[in-house]
């Protein structure tokens, strides 16, 4: 349960700094198709987009962490 409710936090910290969780959303394409993933490829995204936010969900878990 306290798992759940962490989960949940997390997922809400994430979706209120980034609008969304969905990677199709965050990057405005489907990476889990094959003309999705070229496109992201292509753009650079995985580098310019997904630094950030895996950056973002880092100092998430680092405020919950401290505030554990």
């Amino acid at each position: 349960e306290k798992t759940y409710e962490a989960a949940r936090r997390f997922m809400r910290a994430f979706e209120e700094r980034n609008g969304s969780a969905l990677c199709r959303e965050l990057l405005g394409c489907d990476i889990s198709t094959a003309g999705g993933l070229a496109e992201a490829r292509q753009k650079g995204l995985f580098h310019s987009r997904c630094t950030k936010l895996v950056r973002d969900a880092v100092e998430i878990v680092q405020g919950m962490l401290a505030g554990a």
